[in-house]
């Protein structure tokens, strides 16, 4: 078997030796094992799908409590016990999420992200963390460690 690759001006042909192939298509079956077919029948993909959990990082959980406090969602008067429960469980994640060393990262087994600590830490404050707790000192000594708030990306700053 052949591939064509891009990455250089003029295409290359290149010949895969036995292993790469036999691994190509060890994960080629492993991710064909887990698909599950469609209760409507055929569709896109021939009517099969891939079912997993969906989770998102710190900064996403991080942003939708922020977008709230600033819509004055967070204590609306409708706001139900509900809503106000997933507030209080978007925080236990994010503490959760927070490294011994008070940084959060964007992904597991990914370097501190000082704009994800920002993000995580403001949350946290403005959802009433006390700023002398534990958890919230390691992420404010570690964010000043990384060069403060002002050194975040431009994505984070609002």
């Amino acid at each position: 078997m052949s591939v064509i690759t891009t990455d250089h001006p003029e295409h290359h042909l290149i010949e895969r030796g036995s292993t790469i192939d036999a691994a190509l298509a060890r994960a080629l079956d492993a991710l064909m094992s887990k698909l599950h077919q469609d209760e409507m029948g055929s569709g896109v993909g021939g009517g099969r799908h891939w079912c997993a959990e969906l989770e998102g990082d710190s900064i996403l959980n991080s942003e939708y409590l922020l977008m709230k406090v600033m819509l004055g969602q967070e204590s609306a008067p409708d706001a139900t016990p509900d809503e106000l429960q997933l507030f209080d469980k978007l925080c236990v994640y994010l503490r959760m999420l927070q490294r011994p060393d008070g940084t959060w990262g964007q992904y597991p087994g990914s370097p501190p992200d000082l704009s994800a600590m920002v993000k995580a830490y403001f949350a946290l404050k403005l959802w009433g963390d006390d700023r002398d707790a534990p958890h919230m000192t390691r992420a404010r000594d570690a964010i000043l460690a990384m060069g403060g708030a002002e050194k975040i990306n431009t994505f984070s700053m609002f």
